[in-house]
């Protein structure tokens, strides 16, 4: 695929990545030769830098089908690893042939197994609900989308207005992150950070309190498709909602669970928790907006059969939403019953605006063109947006009626 693209100019509707104007076949023999020393000696680190610096440079669509070999011969599938973020980095980026969308998010590596006891919290119980682990990753990942933001507003010679905005969207999410990430261990005060809409105080902050072992993450699941800049924002903004919804998810089947032992103040804090997340994904969709048609006409082309309609947390809300909760409440008192409906009601409006939100930049964005998933595009987010998150409860709201 060729893109003429003035990369001087950031006001052109597509651009690319820091990483697109080097020597790729430079990068690609670099890339070889530390995979070969590694394979011959595993005691040492896996070469990430090199590889990495190669695969972004060329998109992981473009990388050298060889090179590709060499790693999943390198590091067969199911092999024990002493990094255990290895195997699932290697099935990433050589599934540009069999990609889904978990792989293109890089899923398996965002998963918080282990992560806990390796950035120093104490274990926390995934079935009592949302944890300050996966709230932590999502903070990561949004504050290391600043920080290539802010290199991007530097490296840009008029400092234009599609770069000041994005930079700006992305520093209000971070300004806004107790809203949907509120465990996060590395949240910094907003108090400090100047007007200047690419001032580093606060992002540096999330940084600087910040794992370095997550930072380590962070980095390795970047691994675009493409060259174009605006795809770094794209992947960001995906897995950073695909990790909200399950910590949405999270909260939901610990309310079933609260429900069905009658502890109703615990399932209504946490469907109002839920609430809270959803509504903070404003921020999110506000970077989402950022991106041009242009750019996500070639980013669309580069990940068909990728959609965001294959997201199994996303499902799971609806799921635990449209059947579980009001299975549980069906044995519940009826002050119950209305305690915990009056609450999802609202849950239920927040998942509808977002939901609407998304509809709105799909239209804008591709229009009436057909979905990745194989659905309709924005006419079929349109119809699902003014769809209830709890329909089994609003008809038997009807029925009563």
């Amino acid at each position: 695929m060729n893109i003429t693209v003035r990369l001087q100019d950031c006001d052109e509707p597509i651009g690319l990545n820091a990483w697109a104007d080097r020597p790729a076949l430079q990068l690609l023999v670099r890339a070889r030769k530390a995979l070969a020393q590694w394979s011959t000696d595993k005691s040492a680190g896996f070469p990430y830098e090199p590889l990495l610096d190669y695969y972004r440079s060329v998109g992981r669509n473009g990388a050298d089908v060889t090179l590709a070999r060499r790693l999943r011969e390198a590091v067969p599938t199911g092999e024990r690893c002493a990094d255990p973020w290895l195997p699932a980095w290697v099935e990433m980026v050589t599934d540009a042939e069999t990609g889904t969308y978990d792989g293109y998010l890089g899923s398996a590596l965002l998963q918080e197994v282990d992560l806990r006891g390796r950035i120093g919290l104490a274990p926390e119980n995934g079935d009592a609900g949302p944890t300050s682990a996966c709230d932590t990753v999502i903070l990561t990942l949004l504050a290391d989308l600043a920080h290539t933001e802010m290199r991007q507003l530097r490296q840009c010679p008029t400092r234009c207005t599609f770069c000041v905005r994005r930079l700006r969207a992305v520093v209000n999410a971070v300004r806004r992150a107790e809203e949907f990430a509120p465990l996060a261990v590395n949240l910094a005060a907003p108090a400090g950070a100047g007007a200047d809409p690419d001032d580093p105080t606060m992002c540096t902050a999330v940084t600087e309190g910040t794992p370095q072992v997550l930072r380590t993450l962070a980095d390795i699941s970047l691994v675009p498709t493409t060259v174009v800049h605006d795809e770094i924002m794209f992947i960001r903004s995906v897995q950073m909602l695909e990790l909200l919804y399950r910590q949405v998810a999270r909260a939901l089947a610990a309310a079933r669970r609260a429900v069905a032992a009658d502890d109703v103040d615990t399932a209504v804090d946490l469907i109002r928790g839920c609430t809270r997340r959803v509504r903070g994904t404003a921020a999110l969709y506000r970077v989402v907006t950022t991106i041009s048609p242009q750019a996500f006409g070639v980013i669309r082309e580069a990940t068909d059969g990728r959609s965001a309609v294959q997201s199994r947390a996303f499902r799971d809300v609806e799921r635990l939403c449209g059947e579980s909760i009001p299975a549980a409440l069906e044995t519940a008192s009826p002050a119950s019953r209305s305690l915990v409906l009056t609450t999802c009601a609202g849950l239920d409006e927040a998942w509808r605006a977002m939901k609407r939100s998304h509809w709105g930049i799909a239209r804008k964005v591709i229009g009436d063109v057909p979905g990745t998933g194989g659905t309709t595009g924005a006419s079929y987010l349109r119809t699902r947006a003014d769809q209830s998150l709890f329909p089994r409860a609003a008809a038997g709201e009807g029925e009563a009626a």
